[in-house]
């Protein structure tokens, strides 16, 4: 009901959740200045013993509400919910419901400790799992906050990089929930000390040589991420993108050439999501031109740019004749790259493809097609909102070079509407599809 269309069950849905679940009162427990001045150690530890059970009932019920509906929506509207009550109707709400978030992330990190302790004692039905609290409801409910509250979060992140070292033998919900949880708090550790970004850096590389792909998906920003900011450890990530274009261009160049390609389904699917995703999320022609010398090993791949060269290989790679497994994967990394440059999106070779695509006999390409065009409206309509939050003197100097004719990259803006208005018929028909 907080997203009601009606403005007043918004704001009652509002109203009573802030009154079950972000009120405190700050009389019952520890000292307040102590509470308030806590940013590095754990504030949920600091309430009294009763405070501390009012908590955990309210996390109990959070938890739940995460388990019981496990979809994207549902964090949107957490996320709206969490944002509505930090900035609350009145300061004190505001702070006590901040208060409140961040004791909630204590209390989660403290019972994911006792639920591994339990499970590492082989105590599957101990009373902390019968309390809904295992390790996986845990890790479930603290990505979902990682993106909510990234720097009450980022406190605790470093304790969770043991689960990427049992990357073999963890569930693979729960590699994923921890690596959402790196990819949202990585900028926000305070003070990370060298060999934790070294070892994590490690751990991230050991997860591309054999993770599937809905992991790689969730790995390989956190790995550009954490290399592009942190570690600043560019050979790494330029021998891995190296790597996978090159096996690409010689899988090209063998057939065109006439011959069966040498490469498996299998592998040549990883290697156009590894370069896909590693060329989405690091700007690779950025940062060659800032550093030529840095970045020379590419110029072994072309002197011109790496998202031009990527896409080309991608486009023959969509092409019928490949297996269906390599063509979705080419279509949709080439949905990744019509975010980094939508212009490429509006070019002949891509209306081709999508027609194609589209027109086709596949369900699973018509529906990866579908997603690409979701994703690309959702990355737009952030950088509008973003664009919005500027201030008037960048609008007016906007508008000042678009006089003269320089619009920079004003062009793209209208990429999401042309798609939308040359592919609306075949959207509309989908939702009519029988599948």
């Amino acid at each position: 009901r907080t997203n009601d269309d009606e403005r007043t069950i918004r704001e009652l849905a509002f109203k009573t959740l802030q009154e079950l679940w972000f009120s405190y009162s700050r009389s019952a427990d520890a000292d307040e200045e102590t509470v308030a001045t806590e940013t590095a150690r754990n504030v949920f530890n600091t309430l009294s013993p009763d405070g501390q059970k009012e908590m955990l009932k309210r996390v109990r019920v959070m938890t739940g509400v995460v388990e019981a509906v496990r979809s994207h929506e549902l964090v949107d509207l957490m996320a709206s919910l969490f944002e509505h009550v930090s900035s609350g109707p009145s300061q004190s709400e505001a702070e006590d419901a901040q208060l409140v978030i961040r004791c909630v992330i204590d209390a989660l990190f403290e019972q994911l400790l006792r639920a591994e302790e339990s499970a590492a004692d082989g105590l599957d039905a101990g009373t902390d799992i019968a309390e809904g609290f295992s390790v996986a409801t845990c890790l479930r409910f603290i990505s979902t906050l990682s993106s909510i509250a990234p720097e009450a979060v980022g406190l605790h992140a470093e304790s969770l990089s043991a689960y990427l070292k049992l990357s073999k033998t963890a569930e693979q919900d729960t590699l994923a929930n921890v690596l959402v949880i790196f990819g949202n708090t990585l900028l926000k550790i305070p003070h990370p000390g060298a060999a934790f970004l070294r070892s994590l850096e490690d751990d991230l590389i050991s997860l591309l040589s054999s993770s599937p792909q809905n992991i790689l998906a969730l790995a390989v920003p956190c790995m550009c991420d954490l290399i592009e900011k942190l570690t600043r450890n560019h050979v790494k990530l330029i021998r891995v993108f190296r790597s996978c274009v090159l096996q690409l261009c010689r899988e090209q160049r063998v057939i065109n050439g006439g011959g069966k390609g040498a490469l498996t389904s299998k592998n040549l699917m990883r290697f156009i999501i590894l370069a896909g995703l590693s060329c989405r999320y690091f700007d690779f022609d950025k940062h060659r031109q800032r550093q030529k010398e840095h970045f020379r090993e590419l110029d072994q791949l072309a002197k011109g740019s790496m998202v031009e060269l990527l896409n080309e290989l991608l486009l023959f790679f969509a092409r019928p004749i490949h297996s269906a497994p390599v063509q979705l994967a080419a279509i949709q990394m080439l949905g990744q790259l019509h975010i980094k440059r939508p212009r490429l999106a509006v070019e002949p070779q891509a209306r081709a493809m999508m027609d194609r695509a589209l027109t086709g006999d596949s369900a699973s390409h018509q529906l990866q097609v579908l997603r690409n065009f979701l994703e690309f409206l959702r990355t737009d309509a952030k950088r509008l909102a973003a664009q919005e939050r500027d201030d008037r003197s960048k609008e007016r100097e906007i508008d000042a070079k678009a006089l003269v004719g320089n619009t920079g990259g004003m062009s793209e803006a209208g990429v999401g509407a042309s798609l939308m208005q040359t592919y609306l018929d075949r959207i509309i028909g989908a939702t009519f599809a029988t599948n």
